[in-house]
C-alpha cells in the first residue's frame, strides 16, 4: 500500500513538472511589429507558447540592457536562438483551456545567422523543444496602435506642430481618432517619424541587450546607431526623403525612421505607409497614416 502510494505521488510530481516545461508554437516565433515569419537579427521578436511561469500578467524588465533571464517571481524566464541567448522584455501568461499561454518579446540577437534556426525558451532550466525560424536581414515592419502591425501607425510628429496655441508631438491620424493623444493629419513637408523593426545591421554596432541611450535619457556622451542601408519610405506610393534610419533612442530592438511627407500625397484618412530596404518591403496595404 506504502509503495502504491508513493507511486501515486511521484505521478502527481512528474505531471507538475510536465506542466512547468514550456512550449514554443509551431510558426509562433515573428517579427514584433509586423508579425511576419521573417525574423532579422537585432529586431524584437515575439515568441508564442505555453508555460513560461506560473504567474499571469504582464512582467517586463525595468532597465537597460535587457538580461537575457527575465525573473518573474520566483520564476526564471529565457530564451536561446541557436544556442545564443536572447535578451528578454517582458512575458506575458494568460490563462486559457489547456493551460497557460505565453508570449515572450525578446530581442533576436546580433550573431544570428540568416537562414533556418531554432528557437528555445527556458523556464527554470527546463528547456522547450526547439522551434524552426527563419532569420533574414532584412524585414521592416512598423508598430501600430492595435499592436499588430495593421492600420494606424505610430506615427508623430518629430517637430513640434501648434494645436491650440501649444507646442504639440501629435500624432499623424484622424482627428479625434486616438483617445488620450492628440492627432492631425500631416501635411506636406511635416517631418514625421514612426517606430519600426527588421531594419538590419547598424553601425557602429551594438552589444545584445542595449540601447543606444539609458530609459532616464541620452547623454552627450552616447552614439547614434544608423542603419548600414538606407531605406526607402514610402506614403501613398510617393517617396520620401529620409532625415534619419537607425536604433531608436531608449528601446532595445527597436528602430526609429524620420522622413519628411513628401508633396503630391492623395490625401485621405488611412494613406499607406510603406518602407522598403534590402530588397524587402512591408506590406502597402497594412500600415496607414492621415494626411490632409
Amino acid at each position: 500500500m506504502k509503495f502504491a502510494r508513493s507511486m501515486v505521488l511521484l505521478g502527481g510530481l512528474i505531471d507538475v513538472v510536465s506542466a512547468q516545461v514550456p512550449t514554443v508554437t509551431s510558426g509562433g516565433v515573428v517579427n514584433a511589429s509586423s508579425g511576419s515569419p521573417t525574423n532579422p537579427p537585432g529586431s524584437l521578436i515575439l515568441i508564442f507558447g505555453t508555460n513560461m511561469g506560473s504567474k499571469l500578467g504582464l512582467s517586463k524588465a525595468s532597465s537597460t540592457p535587457l538580461s537575457t533571464q527575465l525573473a518573474i517571481g520566483s520564476d526564471k524566464v529565457s530564451a536561446k536562438v541557436n544556442g545564443i541567448p536572447a535578451p528578454v522584455f517582458y512575458v506575458v501568461n494568460t490563462q486559457c483551456p489547456l493551460g497557460i499561454c505565453s508570449q515572450a518579446s525578446v530581442q533576436l540577437p546580433w550573431g544570428a545567422v540568416a537562414g533556418s534556426a531554432n528557437a528555445t525558451v527556458a523556464l527554470n532550466g527546463h528547456d522547450s523543444q526547439p522551434q524552426q525560424i527563419t532569420v533574414g536581414e532584412f524585414s521592416p515592419g512598423m508598430f501600430t496602435l492595435t499592436q499588430n502591425g495593421v492600420g494606424m501607425a505610430l506615427a508623430f510628429n518629430a517637430v513640434a506642430i501648434t494645436v491650440n496655441g501649444k507646442p504639440t508631438l501629435a500624432i499623424a491620424q484622424p482627428s479625434g481618432s486616438v483617445p488620450g493623444l492628440t492627432a492631425v493629419p500631416a501635411k506636406a513637408g511635416d517631418h514625421l517619424f514612426v517606430y519600426a523593426t527588421g531594419l538590419g545591421p547598424v553601425t557602429p554596432k551594438i552589444d545584445d541587450g542595449l540601447a543606444p541611450c539609458a530609459l532616464s535619457g541620452c547623454k552627450p556622451t552616447d552614439r547614434q546607431r544608423t542603419t548600414t542601408t538606407q531605406p526607402q519610405v514610402l506614403v501613398g506610393g510617393v517617396s520620401a526623403h529620409i532625415e534619419f534610419s537607425g536604433l531608436a533612442p531608449q528601446f532595445v530592438g527597436v528602430y526609429q525612421l524620420q522622413f519628411t511627407v513628401p508633396a503630391g500625397v492623395s490625401p485621405g484618412n488611412a494613406v499607406p505607409l510603406q518602407i522598403k530596404i534590402g530588397g524587402a518591403e512591408s506590406d502597402p496595404a497594412k500600415v496607414t497614416i492621415a494626411v490632409q
